[in-house]
């Protein structure tokens, strides 16, 4: 029972890593859309680091 438990806290730990980089993708994301909107709308102005 105790390989279960040791096996059940790894697999919590592997889910709230799983969230934690899914969490920082969807940022990545968002930031690339924004740029890539900036880039769409004004192609000739140098992109800012928001």
């Amino acid at each position: 029972m105790n390989e279960q438990n040791e096996s059940n806290k790894n697999l919590l730990s592997l889910k709230e890593t799983n969230l934690q980089l899914n969490y920082k993708i969807d940022l990545t994301i968002n930031k690339l859309d924004k740029i890539n909107e900036q880039l769409t709308t004004n192609p000739q102005q140098s992109i800012t680091n928001n």
